[in-house]
């Protein structure tokens, strides 16, 4: 049972003032609802559209399983839709459509969608019995193959029944053009709220318009690039500035770079094509990783790329078809400042690093990725953020699509080159565990979407005092994802006892 606080709600101690300062409220008396105004997307947002394709669904998902009441209580889809129903003001994003711009001129804008209806958004599955986790787990898998349709708000709800011991699940979707990790996890606390952790965030007024005519749209949009066009003689100059500092810092650096593509080793996990996906979990305490991370004073994202290369390690050799090289991994880091403040759009960098693979010792492996990881960020950090934004943003999607797809292609057609060979984000839910009504969720599964022949991505989700570890590949990518779940298991407990073994012993 909550502690209940002076305020009156149902937060712990200093949680109603946390949301407020997150989520731009001031006091109650304060907020006012404000109007939502159509939006551009941003060409980093306009990207994750033109990289789907039918067989690449460009879609991020949550997958939570909630514990059987005690009374009994059961969700149903008419309650999940009343509780979305209750959130929209709070929720701006789930009442917006895309408005494509003519001939692809600009990136497309959302609108509040004048049709929208929460009941065309919310669905209900049953599993196959006798309902265990792979069941749950194949059904996952299809949903996370199926793309959105982009006629509607890009995202929908489903209601999982079937579960044995008399438990549920709720998978959202929603499309990455829409959102990123971070701004899903500040979305999802919003759904999770309760009605006096509402009261204190501001609402924003669904006030439908018309939608902006094609003429109209057409001329913002040659507006814009010819600013763009303006603004290119400048952008040219300072990336090559740029450029010149990433080299130079790389060149200070004694740790060696992965240099995509040439650096990524061959191997199954790059033959990653197709329409069907595979989805498996595994999960582990929490106090695992931070075990390993403080007695290698290392970061959490090292630890967890260490558990994939141990892993992986393990699978491909078994197989043979571990390469001599090492594995090279790509990896989605949020900027923290934005943590919990935003609720829709993408921004994040991309890490390309070493998995260490050819390192045999786990521990040497450790330390090795997490210098290659800290470099790779500092390259990154020397190049800057805003030059590759501010490029997606001047490249109208007439010529980033075209282009996108022809990269596709030419990985398809040359399967021995590839931007890396696995995919890892990590992500922090709360402590906490979230409730749903009198339903708490106990499990939390996170999946996003592999590309252009990278055939897995491993989604870590910190909630609760548990990692859940949820592994989204292409069907024939990874050939055998429970041993890969086995193997995934071996390489934390083999990081947890040299980190025991290593750990200092108290002063005494």
């Amino acid at each position: 049972m909550r502690r209940r606080t002076r305020n009156g709600s149902g937060l712990d101690g200093g949680r109603l003032e946390r949301l407020r300062r997150r989520h731009g409220g001031g006091s109650q008396s304060d907020l006012r609802p404000r109007r939502a105004a159509s939006r551009r997307l941003s060409g980093e947002d306009s990207g994750f559209l033109a990289l789907e394709l039918p067989d690449q669904p460009m879609t991020i998902l949550y997958m939570f399983v909630l514990a059987p009441s005690e009374t009994g209580e059961r969700l149903t889809v008419q309650g999940l839709a009343a509780r979305v129903e209750k959130r929209l003001d709070y929720l701006p994003s789930l009442r917006w459509r895309l408005v494509p711009v003519p001939g692809r001129l600009h990136h497309p804008l959302w609108v509040d969608d004048a049709s929208f209806e929460v009941g065309r958004h919310i669905k209900e599955t049953y599993l196959a019995p006798p309902g265990r986790r792979r069941e749950l787990a194949d059904a996952y898998a299809r949903l996370i193959a199926r793309p959105l349709d982009r006629s509607r708000p890009l995202w929908d709800l489903t209601l999982v029944n079937g579960l044995g011991d008399g438990r549920q699940a709720i998978v959202w979707r929603f499309h990455h053009c829409l959102m990123d990790g971070l701004a899903s996890l500040a979305t999802l606390d919003r759904f999770f709220a309760d009605e006096s952790e509402l009261s204190a965030l501001e609402p924003v007024v669904f006030e439908p318009g018309r939608v902006p005519h094609r003429l109209a749209l057409i001329g913002a949009a040659l507006r814009a690039k010819g600013r763009h066009l303006r603004r290119l003689p400048s952008l040219v100059a300072r990336t090559r500035t740029a450029l010149k500092a990433r080299e130079a810092e790389r060149a200070a650096s004694q740790v060696v770079l992965p240099k995509p593509p040439a650096d990524v080793p061959a191997c199954s996990l790059n033959d990653a094509f197709g329409p069907h996906r595979h989805f498996a979990m595994v999960d582990f305490d929490l106090a695992a990783i931070r075990i390993v991370r403080s007695v290698a004073s290392v970061s959490y994202t090292d630890v967890a790329l260490a558990v994939v290369a141990g892993a992986l390690r393990t699978t491909l050799l078994a197989a043979g078809d571990l390469p001599a090289k090492p594995l090279v991994a790509q990896c989605p880091i949020a900027f923290a400042e934005e943590a919990g403040t935003r609720l829709w759009g993408n921004r994040f960098i991309n890490v390309v690093t070493s998995l260490a693979t050819d390192i045999a010792d786990p521990w040497e492996r450790l330390h090795a990725i997490s210098q290659v990881t800290a470099t790779a960020r500092k390259s990154f950090e020397a190049f800057g953020s805003d030059i590759w934004e501010e490029w997606l943003e001047t490249l109208p999607p007439a010529v980033t699509r075209p282009a996108l797809v022809g990269h596709y292609r030419h990985r398809r057609s040359h399967r021995d080159i590839a931007n890396a060979n696995v995919l890892m984000t990590s992500v922090r839910a709360p402590d906490r565990p979230w409730e749903l009504g009198g339903l708490v969720a106990e499990e939390v599964w996170g999946a996003g979407p592999p590309a252009n022949g990278v055939g897995s991505l491993l989604a870590f989700i910190s909630y609760a005092g548990r990692v859940f570890v949820g592994v989204n590949s292409v069907e024939q990518s990874l050939r055998d994802p429970e041993r890969f779940v086995e193997a995934t298991g071996e390489a934390v407990a083999e990081l947890v006892r040299e980190a025991t073994v290593r750990r200092t012993p108290p002063n005494t």
